[in-house]
Order: structure tokens, then C-alpha cells, then sequence
């Protein structure tokens, strides 16, 4: 795990953490402006390249608010997970080119074009998910953080409901329960995993509670919903997916869960037996920030911070990592604790 994380050494600036220091002497803090800068000015060199190995690596160690939404969009329009891969081989099926040969704004229009299939899709037919959909919406958009994307959220979480490619291009898939024929469709890719049937949902994903949350964060990187659905859609269906997806990968919701506890059991057991005999089980706490990628418990800019490492490394066990850190952060509050309301103040409150 060390070794996997190494570029998260303390001996390594992190943007987010280092820049932001106060209290220091000048000769350090110096260092710490100079790697701000310089961070910056290589984040543009790189984005510039365009070469993806270089800039998922330099997401590792965090990167700037200014300069975040260009390397993003800049990973997942070029990686070749999504340009070669199923979702674009199969709305490109009717061009005249492969993927490859085809430039970026060609390829901003066909995605486009297939936007407006779901689209049309929405437009022609209702399903029963729809109003689940909304609602989750309008309990999303009750946080301060996001009230004012609640027209945004809800068109990217309804095409996400419709797009027929989610099942299939998800690295865990999801474990659908219905599955129809269904002649209304206006989508024209509509094969699904095993290629016979249309999902229901279309997505194969059945809408759950706190859904849209996950995806309300990437509104503060795209103005557009065209942007902001590409971002979430990339992000669910390389990541979040397992989180939600009861399964035998290494990064589903069980193995990061188990990767938790056996981490903060031997970061520090006297901490972990504490809480047992308090009848508190660290994961009680410790599985809602998993579950929701620590939406809604980190602040926006700290969450952008954490999810860069999960672009970076290709990897949720940050997560889990992140969370067993918490904990230990809090190690000298929680082993004062003497009953449940006490660690939960501790833990979720501060």
C-alpha cells in the first residue's frame, strides 16, 4: 500500500496541504510559494501536451482550483478507456472514421448528437424511475453547497437514468433487476450487457437514495450539462460504480470496507478494540463517507482535492485509506470517549 501511495509521502509537496500552511519561517514558506507556482505553470505545460500517462500521474499530488476542470475534461475526452472504448466506438458507429482519426471537436459533436438521443428519449417516453430520479434531486439541492444547480443536476442525473451504455462500459456491473424489450426507445444504441435486452432503467442502475449527491460536485466544473455529464458519467462508470455494487472486485463497497478496517486494526488496534467495547463499530461511521465518496462531508474544494488522487492513482482504496486516516487523526479524542454520542461528535461534528 505504501508503495502504491508513495507519491502521497510526506516528503512530497501536496497542493492543498502544503500551500496552504501558515505559521512557518520565511525560508520555508518561500519553498512552499515557489512549489505553488511552479505547479501551476507545469499543470499548464502538461495540459498543453495532452499526453495522458504525464497528467494522470501529476494528479496524484493535487491540483489547482484554476487549473482542475481543463485536465479532467482533457483525461477523459483522450484517455483511451473512453476514446476506444465501448461508449465512443458505439456512438461513432455511423462515421465514416475511427475514433482515433477523428479530432476532438468532431468528437464533441457526435457526443452531442448522442446527448440529444437521450434527449429525445426523455422527451418521448416516461418511466417509473423518472420521479425517483427528481426527487433524489430535490433532496440533493437542499444543501447549501448546490441549491443552485438543481436545474443542471437533474437533466444530468435523468440523461444518466436513459443512457443504455452505463451497464455495459461499468468496470463493476450493476447488479440489474428488470429487464424488458421495448420498441419505444428513440436511443439506437440500446444493446445492454449481454446485448438481447433493455434495462430498466435504461442505465441498468436503479435509482437509490443519494445518487444525484455523487454527481452534484461536477457542477462547479462544468457550466454546460454536456460537461458535467461527461465528467460524472467517466467518474461512475470507471469508479463510483463499485461503490454501489455488491461484488467480489477489489474495489467494490465489501473489499473497501474490509481494506478499512484491517488498515485502521493495525494503524492503531488500541483505538479500534476501544470503540468495539463501546459497541461502536468504526465501519457504522466510516461506510456512509465510502458510499458516498465523502460527499457531503468534506467541503467542495477539499472533495476535489481527494478525488484528483482517485484520477491519479485509478484507484477508490484512497478512500478507504482517507477514511482510516480520520480516525487515527482523531485517535486522542476518541479514546477519551466514553459512550456513542461522544464519538460521533467527535468523528461527524468537528
Amino acid at each position: 500500500m505504501r508503495k502504491f501511495f508513495s507519491d502521497l509521502s510526506p516528503e512530497n509537496f501536496q497542493v492543498g496541504v502544503d500551500d496552504l500552511q501558515k505559521g512557518i519561517t520565511i525560508t520555508f514558506f518561500n519553498r512552499l510559494e515557489w512549489f505553488a507556482q511552479e505547479h501551476i505553470s507545469t499543470s499548464r505545460k502538461i495540459s498543453q501536451n495532452g499526453y495522458i500517462p504525464l497528467l494522470t500521474k501529476y494528479t496524484r499530488r493535487g491540483l489547482h482550483n484554476s487549473i482542475r476542470p481543463v485536465i479532467w475534461k482533457q483525461i477523459i475526452q483522450l484517455s483511451s478507456a473512453q476514446v476506444t472504448g465501448p461508449f465512443f466506438t458505439t456512438i461513432v458507429s455511423n462515421s465514416q472514421q475511427p475514433p482515433q482519426q477523428q479530432n476532438m471537436q468532431q468528437m464533441q459533436q457526435i457526443y452531442a448528437s448522442y446527448l440529444q438521443q437521450l434527449r429525445d428519449d426523455v422527451t418521448k417516453r416516461r418511466l417509473l424511475t423518472d420521479s425517483m430520479v427528481h426527487n433524489d434531486v430535490k433532496r440533493t439541492t437542499d444543501d447549501e453547497n448546490y441549491f443552485v444547480f438543481e436545474d443542471i443536476l437533474d437533466q444530468v442525473m435523468i440523461l444518466f437514468s436513459r443512457d443504455t451504455t452505463i451497464a455495459r462500459d461499468a468496470t463493476i456491473k450493476p447488479v440489474t433487476l428488470i429487464g424488458v424489450t421495448n420498441s419505444e426507445s428513440t436511443v439506437t444504441n440500446k444493446s445492454d450487457i449481454d446485448g438481447s435486452r433493455e434495462y430498466y432503467p435504461p442505465s441498468g442502475v436503479i435509482p437509490f437514495e443519494g445518487c444525484s449527491t455523487i454527481a452534484a460536485p461536477f457542477c462547479y466544473l462544468a457550466g454546460k450539462v454536456e460537461d458535467a455529464y461527461l465528467l460524472f458519467r467517466y467518474f461512475y462508470t470507471n469508479h463510483f460504480c463499485g461503490l454501489h455494487t455488491m461484488s467480489s472486485h477489489p474495489e467494490s463497497i465489501i473489499s473497501l470496507c474490509k481494506c478499512f478496517e484491517d488498515l485502521l486494526q493495525e494503524a492503531d488496534s488500541q483505538l479500534f478494540y476501544h470503540l468495539l467495547q463501546m459497541q461502536v463499530h468504526p465501519l457504522e461511521i466510516a461506510f456512509n463517507w465510502i458510499f458516498h465518496a465523502f460527499v457531503g462531508y468534506l467541503s467542495v474544494d477539499q472533495l476535489f482535492l481527494l478525488w484528483d488522487r482517485i484520477i491519479g492513482f485509478n484507484s477508490l482504496l484512497i478512500l478507504p485509506v482517507f477514511a482510516a486516516s480520520l480516525f487515527t487523526f482523531r485517535s486522542k479524542f476518541l479514546l477519551n470517549a466514553v459512550n456513542r454520542q461522544e464519538v460521533y461528535v467527535s468523528l461527524v461534528q468537528r
